[in-house]
């Protein structure tokens, strides 16, 4: 059983600093505000077969928890 491994992702910066209202903030890395949808792109070394899974874990911070509602697991 392989592993799906990721190759890129693109953080779509220019779509999600529109949409979050982030645009004049002068960090070069996406800001995503809480509780709005945001999009990436995730290309991966293989082909994604249908029956393929993945869990994507999105956290804030070096000591993410989950009770602390730092750490989401999708």
């Amino acid at each position: 059983l392989a592993s799906l491994k990721i190759a890129n992702i693109n953080w779509q910066s220019k779509l999600n600093k529109a949409a979050h209202h982030t645009s004049d903030y002068s960090s070069t890395e996406v800001i995503l505000r809480r509780g709005q949808a945001f999009t990436i792109s995730l290309n991966f070394q293989t082909t994604v077969q249908p029956w393929d899974n993945f869990t994507f874990i999105a956290s804030t911070g070096n000591s993410s928890s989950k009770h602390y509602s730092f750490l989401c697991v999708y």
